[in-house]
């Protein structure tokens, strides 16, 4: 009986009709190992680093996120201003490269395009209109490294990928060590310039007409 079961599970083994083959890029700085997630499009290897890395948190600020920690206390790279400014200018740029297109294509064809054309935004889907996927970013220069540009992968929002160089890693953990969160926000204030501040609680399951509700009744109370 042991013998038939041994025969089963080796039949199963060499009847497995999925193969799959994974290759795997780690990055090493120093004696730390970071195995981003990487994708490749056209060729060239991206990666996308997260503000969520606990790895890339500790090569940035040289020691892990400890979750079990206050919130106020908690060491992050989630909040720096360069996640949202990187998001800016890769938009931008994807703006720009599209509105050049398409100008010199009507240009090319004896259209006379004034120079305040209204074109519309660049979308994900325009890299078909350049037979490329990549995006060339111009970020700036940094304290300790010059102005470069970042190949990144050509989308208009969500996750940020990058071309996978020494260089691009270098710039990337530069850029974080130096950039600070970004300022907070100030509230909103009603006609008569007075912050309204809603009480804590469940606001988010509130419904759209019990939350004006809440608000109105904030304000006239302030008045």
């Amino acid at each position: 009986m042991a013998s038939d079961a041994e025969d089963h599970c080796h039949d199963d083994d060499h009847d497995a009709t999925t193969v799959t083959i994974s290759q795997v890029y780690v990055v090493k700085v120093g004696k730390t190992a970071w195995y981003p997630d990487v994708q490749t499009a056209d060729g060239t290897v991206y990666f996308k680093p997260s503000k969520h890395d606990r790895v890339l948190a500790k090569l940035v600020l040289g020691k892990g996120m400890n979750r079990h920690k206050k919130k106020g206390e908690i060491l992050t790279i989630s909040n720096k201003a360069w996640w949202s400014e990187m998001q800016v200018l890769r938009k931008q740029t994807c703006d720009r490269l599209y509105v050049e297109m398409m100008r010199q294509t009507m240009e090319q064809a004896g259209a006379v395009v004034p120079e305040n054309h209204g074109f519309r935004k660049a979308r994900d889907e325009d890299r078909y209109l350049f037979k490329t996927s990549q995006v060339p970013l111009p970020v700036p220069a940094l304290e300790d490294h010059d102005a470069m540009i970042v190949n990144a992968l050509w989308l208009t929002k969500g996750d940020l990928w990058l071309e996978l160089t020494p260089d691009v890693i270098r710039y990337c953990l530069a850029a974080l060590r130096q950039s600070d969160a970004p300022p907070p926000r100030s509230p909103k204030k009603n006609e008569g310039g007075n912050a309204v501040c809603l009480p804590k609680g469940r606001i988010a399951n509130l419904s759209p007409q019990r939350l004006m509700k809440r608000i109105h009744r904030r304000q006239t109370e302030m008045t």
